[in-house]
């Protein structure tokens, strides 16, 4: 397996994602660990899953306003809170 705390985390993140399956929640979390380890490309293709199965859940919301806010779209973060 991977040495370092970053390539644990990618695949802690890849692992998580291959079982997220129809959990919206469980994509936001694997967008926002994909995020801190910049792949920011992954991280906007999973959000954008999570927030079509599931664009009214508060959880998930605050997660993708997170990832607006590191992709530096402050107002569609502040539209989504």
């Amino acid at each position: 397996m991977c040495g370092d705390a970053a390539g644990r985390a990618n695949f802690l993140a890849e692992y998580a994602l291959a079982r997220a399956g129809t959990y919206p929640l469980a994509q936001a979390y694997v967008a926002s660990t994909f995020a801190k380890y910049g792949r920011m490309d992954d991280a906007e293709r999973v959000m954008k899953a999570a927030l079509a199965a599931a664009p009214n859940d508060h959880r998930i919301l605050r997660r993708a306003a997170k990832l607006d806010v590191r992709q530096n779209r402050k107002a569609d973060a502040i539209a989504k809170i």
